[in-house]
């Protein structure tokens, strides 16, 4: 049986927190061994082959799998509130319609999407199956100068980046593949017209795809669609950095041995307008996995240049689990909660880890940079950030009690470019856990 655990107060530490952390680091540097230069086929190693894949994912077992999906209304309802507010605020002296605030975002320098974009003249905004562009400067004038819907009935739009003359819109769409009956003779019927069944139900049985599209928006009033590209599975996160967009998606894998024994497991799959209207698979010996953190969903990373929207689409596949993505200028960061199981419904040791994988963003790609591991999970992408090549994050774990039992304890880390440890701050606040980061 396990002791209980005791937790206390949620408690609020910023992101000075943080900083503070990276002041102390000089006096409690503590190194872990000589950092190593990173092994890619030990820490991310090659599926190979479909038995191998069925292997890994046996020992991942199966889970289970929920999507939703949202749809607002009440553009004109907010044109109008806007349109209000910009026509009775004061002008400043000078005012052009350059200087404009841009999206909040966690690093400065790495877009992030929205539902509501401005270039300083123009509102782009998305809900649901719509698409409205408003004209917003100068504010007296303002208006609706393009409103449509998306083609694809099943598409809904969840965010948008604004790139100069580009405008690129995400969101996800679903495909349908429910079985139908299937013609079956029973042992006492005697050869002649057939019972049709249905085969059992395993859910899902629709795949979820995350799709991305740009638009040509020199002409607000009839956009041109330049690229579509779609990854099987919901969208993880993106960011824009420069004119690349770097998405991740994560797509659970259906199959359960019982019932799919005999078919094969699905492979990670993706669809660009460049190179047809089909999905092109991801074979094993392309993909990779997570050896630290086995789970049965792929990750897909994908990045589209807009500056060269010629080029071949860069698509990655790993076996894993991506949870919480961080992104500086130049790397991006996929954080794994990993447990130590004695099966798969009970902890041993209650222990917790987060394995951190780094890639490096490159323009139209990214590139595997290394691996590692500290103790205790995040609460969130804002538990993460980078500073001066490091790399440094802040986690909740479980201490020993002297009752026997575990008390919540709270840690930063600091690692290097290598993903080593070389410095930390532990126990911090026992018996709480963070709230906010």
């Amino acid at each position: 049986m396990f002791a209980k655990r005791k937790w206390g107060l949620k408690i609020f530490i910023p992101l000075c927190f943080l900083l503070a952390a990276s002041l102390i680091f000089s006096t409690i540097y503590q190194p872990v061994g000589k950092a190593q230069e990173y092994d890619l086929e030990a820490d991310l190693p090659v599926v190979g082959s479909l038995d191998n894949l069925q292997n890994l994912l046996e020992k991942a077992g199966v889970g289970d799998h929920s999507i939703r999906f949202y749809g607002l209304d009440g553009t004109d309802m907010i044109m109008e509130e806007m349109k209000s507010d910009l026509i009775n605020a004061p002008a400043a002296a000078g005012a052009e319609a350059a200087e404009y605030s841009a999206t909040n975002v966690q690093v400065d320098g790495v877009d992030e999407s929205d539902i509501i974009k401005t270039d300083g003249t123009y509102i782009y905004q998305v809900q649901g199956q719509k698409l409205t562009i408003v004209k917003a400067f100068p504010a007296a004038d303002m208006s609706v100068v393009n409103s449509f819907t998306f083609t694809d009935p099943a598409f809904r739009a969840s965010d948008i980046y604004v790139d100069g003359n580009y405008l690129v819109v995400m969101g996800s769409s679903f495909y349908y593949s429910h079985p139908g009956p299937v013609p079956m003779l029973l042992p006492d019927q005697n050869p002649g017209p057939m019972l049709e069944i249905y085969p059992p139900y395993r859910y899902p049985l629709d795949i979820q795809t995350s799709k991305v599209i740009v638009y040509d928006t020199r002409d607000k009033t009839k956009l041109i669609k330049l690229r579509e590209v779609e990854l099987q599975g919901s969208i993880v996160s993106t960011r824009k950095i420069d004119s690349t967009v770097y998405m991740v998606a994560n797509r659970h894998i259906s199959w359960y041995p019982y019932y799919d024994g005999d078919q094969d497991i699905p492979l990670p799959a993706y669809k660009d307008s460049l190179s047809g209207s089909s999905f092109h698979q991801i074979q094993p010996d392309k993909i990779r996995y997570f050896p630290d953190a086995l789970y049965p969903s792929y990750i897909l990373t994908a990045a589209l240049d807009l500056d060269n929207l010629k080029a071949p689409l860069a698509v990655d596949s790993y076996l894993g689990n991506g949870e919480n993505i961080y992104a500086s200028m130049e790397n991006l960061y996929v954080a794994v909660s990993q447990y130590n199981y004695i099966n798969q419904s009970r902890i041993i040791n209650n222990t917790r880890n987060t394995s951190i994988y780094k890639f490096a963003l490159k323009p139209g790609a990214t590139a595997y940079a290394g691996k590692g591991t500290v103790p205790g999970t995040i609460l969130n992408q804002f538990s993460m950030d980078e500073h001066n090549n490091h790399f440094r994050i802040a986690t909740t774990s479980d201490g020993p009690t002297s009752d026997g039992g575990f008390i919540s304890q709270n840690n930063v880390y600091v690692l290097n470019d290598q993903l080593a440890v070389v410095g930390r701050v532990e126990n911090i606040a026992p018996g709480e856990q963070i709230y906010s980061t």
